[in-house]
Protein backbone atom coordinates (compact mmCIF):
# COMPACT_ATOMS: atom_id res chain seq x y z
CA UNK A 1 0.00 0.00 0.00
CA UNK A 2 0.91 3.84 0.62
CA UNK A 3 1.26 6.20 2.58
CA UNK A 4 -1.08 8.93 1.99
CA UNK A 5 -0.31 11.53 5.52
CA UNK A 6 1.61 11.01 8.47
CA UNK A 7 1.14 13.61 11.45
CA UNK A 8 1.35 13.38 15.52
CA UNK A 9 -1.83 14.44 16.82
CA UNK A 10 -2.96 13.52 20.85
CA UNK A 11 -3.14 10.18 20.19
CA UNK A 12 -0.13 9.39 18.51
CA UNK A 13 0.79 8.59 15.14
CA UNK A 14 -1.79 8.89 12.96
CA UNK A 15 -1.16 7.14 9.26
CA UNK A 16 -3.54 7.50 6.73
CA UNK A 17 -2.92 5.11 3.73
CA UNK A 18 -4.55 3.01 1.30
CA UNK A 19 -3.95 -1.04 0.11
CA UNK A 20 -2.75 -1.06 -3.66
CA UNK A 21 -5.57 -2.06 -5.88
CA UNK A 22 -4.31 -5.45 -6.59
CA UNK A 23 -4.68 -9.33 -5.43
CA UNK A 24 -2.85 -8.96 -2.39
CA UNK A 25 -4.53 -5.27 -1.57
CA UNK A 26 -8.44 -6.49 -2.28
CA UNK A 27 -7.05 -9.21 -0.04
CA UNK A 28 -6.18 -6.72 2.50
CA UNK A 29 -9.25 -4.21 1.89
CA UNK A 30 -11.81 -7.62 2.40
CA UNK A 31 -9.67 -8.83 5.64
CA UNK A 32 -10.12 -4.57 7.00
CA UNK A 33 -13.90 -4.66 5.75
CA UNK A 34 -14.25 -8.45 7.77
CA UNK A 35 -12.69 -6.47 11.27
CA UNK A 36 -9.56 -9.32 10.61
CA UNK A 37 -6.67 -6.82 10.13
CA UNK A 38 -7.62 -4.20 13.33
CA UNK A 39 -4.03 -3.16 14.33
CA UNK A 40 -0.49 -1.50 13.11
CA UNK A 41 2.73 -2.47 13.54
CA UNK A 42 5.61 0.27 12.95
CA UNK A 43 9.58 -0.52 12.09
CA UNK A 44 11.74 2.02 12.98
CA UNK A 45 15.29 3.03 13.88
CA UNK A 46 16.12 4.99 17.21
CA UNK A 47 17.37 8.03 16.06
CA UNK A 48 17.93 9.70 19.76
CA UNK A 49 16.30 9.09 23.14
CA UNK A 50 16.46 9.16 26.73
CA UNK A 51 15.60 7.43 30.09
CA UNK A 52 12.52 9.27 32.41
CA UNK A 53 11.53 8.16 35.43
CA UNK A 54 13.69 4.25 34.54
CA UNK A 55 11.88 4.05 30.86
CA UNK A 56 13.45 5.22 27.57
CA UNK A 57 11.23 7.93 26.02
CA UNK A 58 12.11 7.89 22.16
CA UNK A 59 12.80 11.70 20.81
CA UNK A 60 13.37 11.25 17.13
CA UNK A 61 12.70 8.10 15.34
CA UNK A 62 13.61 7.33 11.08
CA UNK A 63 9.82 5.31 10.48
CA UNK A 64 10.61 2.49 8.22
CA UNK A 65 7.52 0.83 7.53
CA UNK A 66 4.35 0.33 8.73
CA UNK A 67 1.99 -2.67 8.86
CA UNK A 68 -1.66 -4.02 9.19
CA UNK A 69 -1.48 -6.65 11.25
CA UNK A 70 -3.99 -9.35 13.57
CA UNK A 71 -2.10 -8.74 16.78
CA UNK A 72 -0.24 -5.35 17.46
CA UNK A 73 2.20 -5.69 20.10
CA UNK A 74 1.51 -2.17 21.17
CA UNK A 75 -2.42 -2.38 21.55
CA UNK A 76 -3.15 1.11 21.32
CA UNK A 77 -2.22 0.72 17.54
CA UNK A 78 -5.29 0.43 15.59
CA UNK A 79 -7.01 0.85 12.53
CA UNK A 80 -9.66 3.67 13.81
CA UNK A 81 -11.98 4.21 10.34
CA UNK A 82 -12.20 2.49 7.28
CA UNK A 83 -13.18 4.48 3.83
Amino acid sequence: GTIEHLREDRRGLQVIGRVHDDEFGRLLARELQRGMLTGLSFGYRVAASRRVRGQREIDDLDLLEVSLVRSPMQQLARVHKLA
